[in-house]
């Protein structure tokens, strides 16, 4: 699957390395690269005025914390897209411009001491990021969970992922249609998206230590004529540095002056790649800065590009251990990754090189380790094998969902019609529905449509609910369910606990349900009792005793008495 390589998540991720308290060692690593880049100097050419007429904004809150929310901006311009620039408000004492195009960034800072700048290469940020232990982790645990939810009026999927000390679940629309992301160059910092697409219109961040809630959710895209002047700016550094690129090679001046080396690993000089390794105080290069691209496998591999073709390159041995013959690769496991071959086709192959498999898979999906599966293409049709690419389940299907972590069931198409299969092939029920939706681990219930009504299956095929339904679009203590055109609540025994006489409605949390009657929406409880009058433009469901809303307008947030809490002037 294409991915969409320009992610709000990276911005955001950018956001906090740079902009945001970093820990005490990226602290140290950034400094050490401002200063380097200030004495040594660098090749970038800064525009004089970064213009943009497209402003995202998003807000920041959390909960059962001390940190004070804010909201963050986002700008674009439609005849540039390659340049973005993001900070938490106009009045930011720091300004981070994103040029993609040229592959740098530009950092503004005003501070008592005057406004300053400096330009770092695009790989600084992103090799911090692929340092962080934690962001790479979820890269890998992330998934698709199938639920599927409006927001803010966006047709939005969930995403999940859960390590040893967070939980997030995020939310992606496929577009939205003011935002020119399609035509962004592709650059390598910009794979650090969580291997999905789309636009972030919610995230939610729980950590498990102190149960600190962080909620980051999309307001607007307005037009904007908001403009950055770095001719403002002090800009340190330059094309020559403060030492006219004296000693340029050589890491022998910043060893003089008590700089730390770069780390081992590959990094990038004018527009190439090499291997450098740190061998006592010294940095030496052991592979020459001559390849075109690197792209980061797993900690110990990686993906190196020479003339359109890569090679399996081992980053703790510092040596190539296969030849230049791939087109490109995909992620599975911790073990084992896909790689692209000549034909077209990917194959199966471990940490040491070694081809497990050749060249026979159209497509590779999601490993989920609870599974122990990958859903995998072969032959135009989908089935799933292990993450060495042995088969497990028939390649018998048109179209798969991987399975959900901690859940043996999924969907699967065949003629065109959707089933439900456990992680050993068994075919659960009949392939008969025209869609199935999938609500998460809290429910072992789905909606599934026949002949354009809906009803609730369970996940051994049974109809738990008749079709008899225009849609049900959530499924929690309640079900929101439409008919005659109009959205109502029942429960699991197809009973009705509130007529059918809302214009749309949206899923029950903690206790109520947004309700649109008109143009205005409020909120209600299971019996239908009016909690929140219908007064708001917009109201999104409650996440940690609070909910967003817009009102002629203002977004805001309120608890669940209608009172503002947040952003309330």
């Amino acid at each position: 699957m294409q991915k969409l390589l320009l992610s709000l998540t990276f911005l955001f991720a950018v956001k906090l390395v740079v902009a945001q308290s970093p820990t005490k060692s990226q602290e140290d690593s950034l400094s050490d690269v401002f200063l380097k880049q200030m004495l040594l100097g660098n090749n970038f050419e800064v525009a004089k005025e970064y213009k943009f007429d497209i402003e995202m904004q998003y807000e920041q809150t959390y909960k059962n914390s001390s940190k004070k929310n804010e909201n963050i901006y986002v700008f674009l311009t439609k005849s540039n897209p390659s340049v973005t620039s993001i900070f938490t408000n106009k009045e930011d004492s720091t300004k981070v411009v994103l040029d993609f195009q040229n592959r740098f960034i530009v950092l503004l800072n005003t501070s008592a001491g005057g406004k300053t700048g400096i330009t770092l290469p695009i790989e600084t940020i992103d090799s911090q990021m692929t340092k962080n232990s934690s962001f790479n982790k979820a890269l890998s645990l992330s998934k698709k969970t199938g639920k599927a939810l409006k927001i803010n009026n966006f047709d939005c999927e969930e995403y999940f992922f859960e390590d040893d000390s967070d939980k997030v679940t995020y939310y992606l629309t496929p577009v939205i249609k003011e935002v020119p992301f399609s035509s962004v160059p592709l650059v390598s910092m910009t794979k650090h998206n969580f291997n999905t697409e789309g636009h972030i219109i919610r995230l939610i961040s729980e950590k498990k230590s102190n149960k600190e809630l962080s909620i980051l959710e999309y307001k607007s895209t307005n037009p904007t004529d908001y403009s950055i002047n770095t001719e403002e700016y002090t800009m340190l550094g330059g094309k020559n540095g403060l030492f006219g690129g004296l000693m340029e090679d050589s890491t022998s001046l910043a060893n003089l002056l008590g700089i730390d080396s770069p780390e081992s690993g590959w990094q990038e000089k004018e527009g190439k790649f090499g291997f450098l390794k740190k061998e006592g105080d010294s940095i030496k290069v052991i592979i020459p800065y001559e390849y075109d691209e690197t792209i980061s496998i797993m900690p110990a591999v990686n993906l190196i590009k020479k003339e359109e073709k890569y090679a399996i390159f081992n980053n703790n041995k510092g040596a190539f251990i296969s030849p230049f013959k791939y087109l490109g690769s995909a992620s599975v496991s911790d073990e084992t990754f896909a790689v692209l071959f000549e034909n077209g086709q990917y194959g199966f192959v471990d940490t040491t090189g070694r081809e497990l498999t050749e060249g026979i898979f159209e497509g590779i999906g999601l490993f989920v380790s609870s599974a122990n599966l990958v859903n995998v293409q072969k032959n135009g049709l989908w089935g799933f094998t292990d993450k060495y690419g042995k088969q497990v389940i028939p390649f018998s299907y048109e179209d798969v969902y991987a399975f959900d972590e901690g859940n043996a069931v999924t969907q699967a198409m065949k003629n065109g019609k959707w089933g439900l299969i456990d992680v050993n092939g068994k075919e659960l029920s009949a392939f008969v529905y025209d869609e199935i939706k999938y609500f998460g681990l809290e429910t072992k219930f789905r909606a599934a449509s026949k002949t354009n009504k809906w009803g609730l299956i369970d996940e051994a095929g049974k109809t738990i609910i008749p079709f008899e339904y225009q849609d049900i679009n959530s499924v929690s203590e309640v079900i929101t369910a439409k008919k005659n055109n109009k959205w109502g609540l029942i429960d699991k025994a197809n009973k009705g606990l509130v007529p059918y006489i809302y214009d749309d409605m949206r899923n029950m949390a903690e206790g109520l349900v947004p309700v649109k009657k008109g143009n205005k929406w409020g909120y209600i409880d299971a019996n239908g009792k009016i909690i929140i009058p219908m007064i708001y433009d917009e109201a999104n469901p409650f996440v940690g005793g609070v909910a967003s809303v817009i009102q002629k307008e203002k977004y805001f947030v309120i608890d669940k008495t209608g009172k503002c809490t947040e952003n309330c002037n």
